[in-house]
C-alpha cells in the first residue's frame, strides 16, 4: 500500500494517525526516528508544546512499500529533501502504537492542535 498525507494540524503523530485510520490500518511509530530541528524543539520548549502533536507545516508523510523505502529516500535526497523511515503500517487490529525508551504504547490522535492555544496566548501578550 502507498499513501501520502500532510502533517499540518495535529503534527506528525496526528498526520500518521489520520493516514492510518483513513486507509484502515494500524501503525507502529519509532519516536526516536522522528526528526526534530533544534529551532522547533526550542519553540516547543518555550511554549510547552509537544512537538509530535503540534503544527508541522511543510511535513509530508509517505507510506511506502517496504522494498521501495531506500529508493524513495534516495530519490528525495537527490532533490535535497530529507526523508526518514519512522515506522511501519500494521494490521488494523494492532492499532496506533508509539515506541519509545519506555517500550511500546498506544497513542490516540490529538483532539486539538496545541499550537493554536499558544499562538492565541502570544497574540494576547503582544509577542507577535
Amino acid at each position: 500500500m502507498s499513501a501520502m498525507h500532510d502533517a499540518t494540524e495535529g503534527g506528525v503523530l496526528g498526520g500518521i494517525a489520520e493516514l492510518a485510520l483513513g486507509v484502515g490500518v494500524g501503525v507502529r511509530v519509532d519516536k526516536a526516528a522522528l526528526p526534530l530541528s533544534e529551532e522547533a524543539a526550542c519553540i516547543c520548549r518555550a511554549f510547552d508544546l509537544d512537538p509530535l502533536i503540534t503544527l508541522s507545516e511543510g511535513t509530508l508523510i509517505l507510506a511506502v512499500r517496504p522494498h521501495r523505502v531506500a529508493a524513495v529516500q534516495q530519490a528525495l535526497a537527490d532533490e535535497g529533501i530529507a526523508a526518514f523511515d519512522v515506522g511501519e503500517l500494521r494490521p488494523r487490529e494492532e492499532g496506533l502504537m508509539l515506541v519509545d525508551v519506555d517500550g511500546e504504547r498506544p497513542f490516540t490522535p490529538p483532539r486539538e492542535d496545541p499550537y493554536w492555544r499558544a499562538y492565541a496566548w502570544a497574540v494576547e501578550q503582544k509577542l507577535t
